[in-house]
């Protein structure tokens, strides 16, 4: 701990320390409380001002399209949340004339269709559940139920679907396209809480919207098995004003009251809760709403849950704390702003295929930040069509890959079936997920 955390002491302490007990024991007693004071001040949710968001988009089904003259119309059997200017990709449309390699601007915008200038014959409203695009260049991530929305937080809806975005400077937005109830969740992992187990805790978050939904604020416990937890911690959502029933192993510890929202920012808390459920190895803390307007929109900030029995100042952590957090749980080779499936070459991997032409043969290995635990590894090809389970050798072949010596700290990429094209390199994409 740096020196800078402690009063001044007397002169030359260090040289005469050895020889005055007093001293010695002033000293471990002024140590001691500088550590309590600090635990207490250790916010155990991760990326609490939603600033971190790695998964950045949804992949959405086309339903329908049209082109007419020069613009093209695509109907997604969802709210997309897509809006005028945003770049939408779109890829492996059984008619590939829609398709977008590098994406392309949106010209006008609904909730279930957009349209962009593109290329072709004029073609009227046609049936394309094989289609698919994605949002490529803004944070926008459609949630329904037990959906990731900024990084470790998870939404939880009744039915409802839910539009998340970053804001301005910090925090997150929900838009709700229903009047039903939804919420989020952080889940604790276990080895950032063992040692707080024993005292008291405190939450509070900061948040806002456009109408007036009211919420609450709850601090639960999973007594199941470590890091094992069930997401969608929601059994029933219950009438309005009730609190809704928890998934089998969750437990309520505490709910603050219900606090009617408005456009001015008002932080609810929650304060001096003790675990009282017996052999508890996670807890979480659950925001829901109740009162919930179509269209309304909520912003979130200023999340924490803190080892103490008050909800102290929040202090805010640096935007690279916050990144090297969340990527102790999901990190991927593509840049932030592009979501897994995106055709992009930017930050994929390529080994030399001079090695592992055979089956099981190992191409090379790949250093990962390390991780909370061993991940669950997804391969995904870089060039159109972005293949699952395959990377692309330079002739342009997608050959099938697969992760292997798997640890916190790197995977090894190898063929999973041989192939005999002479190539001199392979590439591809990975995603790493090692959430609880």
């Amino acid at each position: 701990m740096p020196f800078s955390y402690f009063p001044p002491l007397p002169e030359n302490i260090w040289g005469n320390i050895g020889g005055n007990i007093e001293i010695q024991s002033d000293l471990i007693e002024l140590i001691d409380n500088k550590l309590e004071e600090t635990n207490k001040r250790n916010n155990l949710l991760i990326n609490p001002n939603f600033k971190i968001w790695q998964r950045v988009a949804n992949e959405f089904e086309i339903v329908n399209r049209s082109r007419l003259s020069n613009v093209a119309t695509l109907e997604t059997s969802v709210p997309h949340g897509f809006q005028t200017t945003d770049v939408a990709q779109v890829t492996q449309m059984s008619d590939s004339s829609y398709d977008t390699t590098s994406g392309e601007t949106i010209i006008v915008v609904d909730d279930t269709s957009f349209r962009y200038y593109s290329s072709g014959s004029d073609e009227s409203e046609t049936s394309e559940a094989d289609g698919k695009c994605i949002i490529t260049n803004r944070t926008s991530i459609v949630a329904t139920d037990s959906t990731f929305v900024a990084d470790r937080w998870i939404a939880l809806s009744d039915a409802n679907t839910l539009i998340a975005t970053t804001t301005e400077q910090t925090g997150m937005q929900i838009e709700s396209i229903d009047d039903t109830k939804f919420g989020f969740i952080q889940i604790v992992p276990n080895l950032y809480l063992s040692p707080s187990l024993v005292g008291k805790f405190s939450t509070s978050v900061q948040l806002s919207s456009n109408s007036n939904a009211s919420v609450k604020v709850a601090i639960l416990s999973w007594n199941g098995v470590s890091d094992s937890t069930t997401n969608d911690v929601v059994s029933s959502w219950n009438s309005e004003g009730t609190n809704p029933t928890l998934a089998t192993n969750w437990h309520y510890e505490g709910v603050s009251d219900s606090i009617e929202l408005s456009e001015t920012q008002t932080k609810i808390k929650l304060e001096d809760i003790e675990i009282s459920t017996s052999d508890v190895t996670n807890i979480a803390v659950f925001v829901w709403f109740d009162g919930v307007t179509a269209g309304e929109n909520i912003t979130i900030n200023e999340a924490q849950l803190l080892p103490n029995n008050s909800a102290l100042e929040f202090i805010p952590n640096t935007y690279q704390f916050d990144l090297d957090e969340c990527l102790k749980f999901y990190q991927k080779s593509y840049v932030n702003r592009f979501a897994p499936t995106t055709i992009s070459k930017n930050g994929k991997i390529v080994f030399p295929t001079s090695f592992g032409t055979d089956s099981g043969g190992a191409f090379g290995s790949v250093s990962i930040t390390p991780m909370y635990k061993p991940p669950l590894i997804s391969l995904i090809g870089a060039n159109n069509p972005p293949e699952l389970g395959k990377w692309q050798v330079s002739t342009g072949t997608n050959i099938p890959v697969i992760a292997d010596n798997i640890s916190e700290n790197s995977f090894s990429i190898k063929n999973d079936a041989g192939f005999t094209v002479s190539t001199n390199s392979i590439s591809g994409h990975y995603v790493c997920s090692a959430e609880i």
